[in-house]
């Protein structure tokens, strides 16, 4: 593995670890906040917490003449997210992050079939690899149509893929920062048209929560765009 792929390897790694210790927030704050208003919480606060950033850069990483993609990436990464934390909540969190990180694997599926782009033989073996292990750690069987936990983390392991790929067309023309400014302002604005008649007041303990998932937010992203800066999203 060279330089650079290693890099890759080991911000997306800690990516993974990032957005793990979300679910688990997720489940921690109890019954009393649903998935959407868990998902409302983490994108208004991590968007709260990166604006003295953009301020104290003058506002200077606004332009973009990449709104769709930005579109893209914050409807993708809303609806994985949703879909992420209702399966945590549903199924045993071993379960619900073992089908999100097949995201790795979908990319070079979606790369192959959408994109057309080769895919190396050994990285076949890689991705069989990958699903014969989730095979193994959720063993699915004819129940899973009564446990719709599951099938939600495999779909969120899906959209995320969409994302992952917005991400690195992203990357071709917009900083970290501009990319983090539309993601969570649009997943904020599309969130909270979401929570319209939906919202309630939440305890001290809840919101230390949902501080603690939109740190692992940001983190998550910050990591997920440097990765894709030093390998490309099939690798």
């Amino acid at each position: 593995m060279n330089r650079p792929m290693l890099k890759g390897a080991l911000l997306l790694t800690a990516a993974f670890l990032a957005n793990t210790l979300m679910s688990a927030l997720g489940r921690a704050v109890g019954s009393g906040v649903d998935a959407l208003m868990f998902t409302w919480l983490t994108f208004v606060l991590a968007f709260v917490l990166l604006m003295p950033l953009l301020l104290l850069r003058g506002g200077r990483d606004l332009p973009t003449r990449a709104l769709p993609l930005h579109g893209l990436r914050a409807t993708t990464g809303i609806v994985g997210f949703q879909l992420f934390i209702t399966a945590a909540r549903l199924v045993n969190l071993v379960n619900a992050n073992v089908l999100l990180n097949t995201t790795p694997v979908f990319i070079p599926l979606l790369a192959w079939l959408v994109l057309k782009q080769r895919i190396q033989h050994r990285l076949w073996l890689a991705l069989a690899i990958g699903f014969a292990g989730m095979v193994m750690v959720v063993q699915p069987n004819a129940s899973v149509l009564d446990q719709p936990g599951d099938l939600l983390g495999l779909a969120a392991g899906l959209v995320c893929a969409v994302e992952f790929l917005s991400v690195k067309a992203l990357n071709r023309s917009e900083s970290a920062l501009t990319q983090l400014v539309y993601f969570l302002g649009l997943g904020s604005l599309l969130s909270s048209l979401l929570m319209l008649g939906h919202f309630h007041s939440i305890s001290w303990n809840q919101g230390v929560l949902g501080l603690g998932s939109a740190l692992c937010l940001l983190a998550f992203q910050f990591l997920l765009i440097g990765a894709y800066r030093f390998a490309d999203p099939s690798a």
